[in-house]
């Protein structure tokens, strides 16, 4: 299964070329349980582990799964810091796998659909930009 991970790093290496930079990846899928952030997880490895630094962003607001697969021990996450509640290094880690950070939900909100079209979460995309080669966000289903 790594193998498959790696030829998608290398397909989006090579589609670089054609289409230029591409600092940002969302993954989604079209209903539940497809997976969608255990592939987003897994190319976030797979381009931690060829030297691009990266932040895998877990913005799937209404079922996260990535903060229990990556055990991470973060208190806060995305939208405490959106709400004012937490720093952005307060909700940034690097996990156990060199070069890959990770940015979890945080506390789950009844509305978070308002904090994902806020300018603060554009304004802290941006901000990850100039730190990491790449940014790959795990979005809610479609």
């Amino acid at each position: 299964m790594h193998e498959q991970f790696r030829q998608i790093r290398t397909f989006l290496r090579h589609s670089e070329r054609i289409l230029g930079s591409m600092k940002r990846l969302m993954v989604t899928s079209s209903i539940e349980g497809e997976g969608k952030s255990f592939v987003a997880g897994n190319i976030a490895v797979s381009m931690a582990n060829a030297g691009k630094k990266v932040v895998l962003i877990e913005l799937d607001l209404y079922q996260p799964k990535l903060f229990d697969m990556l055990d991470s021990d973060l208190e806060f996450g995305i939208t405490d810091y959106l709400l004012g509640n937490a720093t952005k290094e307060k909700i940034l880690g690097l996990t156990t796998i060199k070069n890959l950070y990770f940015v979890p939900a945080g506390n789950l909100i009844e509305s978070p659909s308002e904090l994902l079209l806020s300018e603060k979460l554009s304004m802290f995309l941006n901000e990850l930009d100039e730190e990491f080669d790449v940014l790959i966000i795990d979005t809610p289903p479609l």
